[in-house]
């Protein structure tokens, strides 16, 4: 299934390529700023094509159009991240990005749904090797549910070590150490909101450690969301019960 998410990304990476620029020239630079302002004047336009395609102290190589960026922003689709450093500029583009996500986000939340529900089962299957407590035979299925539902301290220990492992090393990877921004940027890639400025702006050889480091943000928030529905549920059903028993009325055996 990972062989499968990681080839379509990379399939439809060209295709966002092809349709959202043609090349790496500073034509496309050119003409994109044209398309962009059309209602500017001469001067305006030659001010803004000046700024943006050939002035370097602003160049950001995240935000130009080619297969990594490209790789990038079809990722940023297909988990509802969002990669805001660049846009389609066409209509094809953005025709074809409305069909990638109908497509590719349902594929995305089954296969970070099954992947955090075996993160799950393994955390089930470590906890009876280390505590000897496994299930017996009988059980109903409300203990078997209990059973398979992570702990609460767990999860909250994981997400603790997650924010504290990307506050470390996202901002290594971009040359520096600031921790707090850090932590910043590690809720960001928890909590699905976005991603673009995760990834380095040199260091392109960490982006492969970026995306799994948010993969596995993804599946944590999953696997929180299923065990935070599980005790709704659970207060709902409490809350039933306590209603019907407001209800009950007792007879002592004397006369109203």
């Amino acid at each position: 299934m990972t062989e499968f998410f990681f080839l379509t990304i990379s399939m439809f990476s060209n295709l966002f390529f092809y349709l959202a620029s043609k090349n790496y020239s500073l034509v496309v630079c050119v003409e994109s700023i044209i398309h962009s302002y059309p209602k500017q004047n001469r001067t305006e336009l030659a001010q803004l094509i000046t700024d943006y395609c050939f002035i370097r102290a602003n160049y950001d190589g995240r935000s130009i159009w080619n297969f990594k960026n490209a790789f990038l922003f079809g990722f940023g689709i297909i988990t509802t991240l969002g990669y805001g450093l660049i846009e389609p500029m066409t209509i094809n583009g953005r025709m074809f990005t409305v069909i990638f996500g109908f497509i590719g986000i349902p594929i995305t939340v089954i296969m970070l749904t099954n992947f955090g529900r075996y993160l799950q089962n393994l955390e089930v299957y470590m906890s009876h090797r280390f505590f000897n407590n496994k299930a017996k035979d009988g059980e109903d299925s409300q203990e078997t549910d209990e059973l398979e539902q992570i702990s609460m301290t767990l999860l909250f220990s994981t997400v603790f070590l997650y924010l504290i492992v990307g506050a470390i090393f996202i901002p290594i990877f971009n040359g520096q150490f600031d921790f707090f921004n850090g932590i910043y940027y590690a809720y960001l890639c928890l909590t699905a909101l976005e991603f673009g400025e995760l990834i380095p702006k040199e260091n392109e050889k960490a982006i492969p450690i970026i995306i799994l480091y948010i993969e596995l943000g993804l599946a944590i928030s999953t696997i929180a969301l299923d065990l935070g529905s599980t005790y709704v549920r659970r207060l709902y059903y409490i809350g039933r019960k306590v209603h019907n028993l407001s209800s009950i009325k007792i007879w002592f055996g004397a006369k109203e």
